[in-house]
């Protein structure tokens, strides 16, 4: 990365103090919501996503499996739910309740969360480091301020664990580690709407490798927990194709948006999304191709957005988000303008601004969407290389 020019530098050299008042108040809002997630599930409960996964892996535990439409013999005496999940995620469960169960996973939840905010802060301090001590410091807490980090850790949720593992995989793939970057995409997809975008980092960057071994594993713990529980593969896969709705209450997703007002199964949409990324490398233009294969933060900083827009998501997991948010401040260290400055400041109000705030502002959040439209088209455009003399040279020969 080049550092800036004396002319640049008064984007942050005039006002360090806004960016030290602007640090320490981000700082104060992450403990808050860190210390008010944990308060909460110790001293209220209500942890609803955890004790619905710790019911849904008793069941699996047991050799049911935990959906009534897919399991048909189930014990009198034990009432089977309904699990969203896929069969490999189920499997993924032990690592959160195996063996003292339902206070090891909220412990599990918690610790993991709070190591991946710090992990994930301690990335963006490095990536920010060359616009000096403030600016790096703004880094290193921009993401544990995100709003609704609190929820995820008082409802139990795994959002926040497993942008922990998107991270590991950004950091495995540009240290040039395919397969470990496979493992730790494999953890992401824990949650499918989730890891599903990041499938991206290894098409773009053609590392089959990583992408066989994250596929590898997800088959094996799929397939493990088929035997396990004595269903079918075929059984499932047919249910997640033909029959699953996947229409979500209280959801923000273009794809239940499109299904309700079409009238039609909104798993079509979903599907066609998983496709869409597939199709990416093909989609996208070469020269921009070229140039984000480069970066995985950037190609992260793509995906991000595109999941979180497209996908069932809630606003607990915005912080999926954080590579947008990093790739726009890291532009305005790495090419300094009022024009990136007013982005990456766009960027960070739409995800540090709580969300009680954001639901009564009129249109607030059509608003934040548009912010995460405009800054991702605008990191697109910065990444399309100029083209050389040479090439404007042949297409205007080409032209004549």
């Amino acid at each position: 990365m080049t550092a800036p020019g004396p002319e640049q530098r008064p984007v942050f050299a005039a006002h360090p103090e806004v960016i030290r008042l602007a640090t320490a108040g981000l700082l104060l809002l992450a403990l808050a919501m860190a210390a008010k997630g944990v308060w909460s599930t110790w001293m209220i409960g209500g942890e609803i996503d955890m004790d619905a996964r710790y019911v849904e892996y008793s069941s699996f535990r047991r050799g049911i499996y935990p959906n009534r439409f897919v399991e048909k013999e189930i014990p009198a005496d034990f009432k089977v739910p309904y699990s969203v999940y896929p069969p490999y995620s189920l499997a993924m469960f032990a690592m959160f309740f195996e063996p003292f169960g339902r206070i090891q996973g909220r412990l599990f939840i918690q610790l993991t969360s709070l190591v991946a905010l710090v992990a994930i802060g301690a990335y963006g301090r490095h990536l920010l480091r060359d616009g000096g001590p403030a600016v790096a410091a703004l880094g290193a807490v921009a993401a544990a301020a995100i709003s609704g980090n609190s929820n995820a850790i008082a409802l139990g949720q795994s959002s926040i664990m497993l942008c922990g593992a998107v991270l590991m995989q950004i950091i495995a793939l540009e240290r040039g580690r395919p397969i470990a970057a496979g493992a730790w995409w494999a953890l992401a997809m824990l949650k499918p709407q989730m890891g599903l975008p990041f499938i991206v980092l290894f098409l773009v960057r053609r590392e089959w490798r990583g992408l066989a071994t994250g596929i590898g594993i997800l088959a094996g713990l799929s397939l493990g927990a088929c035997l396990w529980t004595g269903i079918s593969p075929l059984a499932i896969a047919k249910y997640w194709l033909a029959k699953m709705g996947m229409r979500f209450v209280d959801t923000t997703s273009l794809a239940d948006t499109l299904a309700s007002a079409l009238g039609v199964p909104a798993r079509w949409f979903h599907l066609s999304f998983a496709a869409l990324m597939v199709a990416i490398p093909v989609l996208i233009p070469r020269r921009l191709l070229d140039s984000v294969r480069a970066e995985p933060l950037f190609a992260a900083a793509i995906a991000a957005p595109i999941g979180r827009l497209v996908l069932y998501h809630r606003f607990y997991d915005n912080v999926m988000l954080f590579p947008l948010m990093f790739a726009m401040l890291t532009s305005v260290v790495a090419r300094p303008s009022t024009r990136s400055l007013a982005l990456a400041v766009a960027m960070g109000l739409s995800l540090w601004v709580p969300q009680v705030l954001v639901e009564r502002l009129p249109s607030g959040e059509m608003l934040r969407v548009v912010v995460w439209i405009i800054c991702t088209l605008a990191l697109l455009r910065e990444q399309v290389p100029s083209p050389s003399p040479a090439d404007r040279g042949a297409t205007s020969r080409h032209e004549a």
